[in-house]
């Protein structure tokens, strides 16, 4: 299943730095969405979830790549007189999220602000498990689950429809504020907030193709249109 979205846009010879930047015209508000770097569970493939992990050995260097571009980024986009209009991060509870998020804020010296509503999706008895495991354990349901997210759950996980809530509720307030900030989150919870600051209909998100690439030299930045915040409902349910 197609997601139909447009090819991102990358900065660099190749992808590797994590993250997304969103830009909103008729909001004239600007928002990073940034994608912790690889722990082993990436490179041994396995399911993270809400399990909390240190980076590894490459996503330490992931890190270094990511404030080198961020240095050029932030004043090329978010500077105004001499001044970044960035001064807000805020960071789900998950680790690495919150220790890539503790750098970034230590190095612009923007404040900082843990959400426990932006932390990751509950995927259950699929966390520690390798991808080809659930495959070969639960094919349809995996199959289904990264279509259609919204309409599987895994083994005793969590239902979209209470991810995308929290999602909702945290986001409120920071985006009545009507000016840039900067999200911290790992998958599949950072496609989540993409879809919602786009009010886009999660029925037509699909995990399969999250926009993550997790080594090169280069960096993915995929730049997009998010919903005016006004129509934003930070009590709404799922889209049908």
């Amino acid at each position: 299943m197609s997601s139909g979205k447009q090819p991102a846009q990358h900065l660099g010879h190749r992808i590797l730095v994590p993250f997304l930047f969103f830009f909103a015209k008729k909001a004239m508000t600007e928002f990073l969405l940034i994608r912790p770097c690889s722990t082993e569970f990436d490179q041994d493939d396995r399911v993270q979830g809400t399990i909390d992990l240190p980076l590894c050995p490459d996503g330490q260097a992931q890190l270094q790549m990511l404030l080198l571009n961020l240095d050029s980024l932030v004043p090329q986009r978010f500077g105004s007189n001499g001044h970044s209009r960035l001064n807000r991060i805020y960071t789900a509870p998950n680790e690495p999220a919150k220790s890539v998020a503790g750098k970034i804020a230590e190095r612009f010296g923007w404040k900082l602000k843990e959400l426990d509503g932006l932390s990751n999706l509950d995927l259950g008895l699929w966390q520690g498990l390798r991808k080809k495991e659930i495959q070969r354990k639960f094919p349809k349901a995996y199959r289904k689950w990264l279509e259609n997210p919204d309409q599987m759950v895994p083994p005793e996980g969590e239902p979209l429809d209470d991810a995308w809530k929290r999602v909702s509720k945290s986001l409120q307030k920071p985006l009545r504020k009507k000016t840039p900030f900067v999200v911290v989150a790992p998958e599949p919870m950072a496609t989540l907030i993409s879809a919602f600051l786009r009010s886009e209909n999660p029925a037509e998100m699909n995990l399969s193709h999250a926009p993550i690439e997790k080594e090169g030299d280069g960096s993915l930045v995929e730049i997009v249109q998010p919903a005016n915040e006004s129509q934003l409902d930070p009590l709404s349910e799922l889209p049908h």
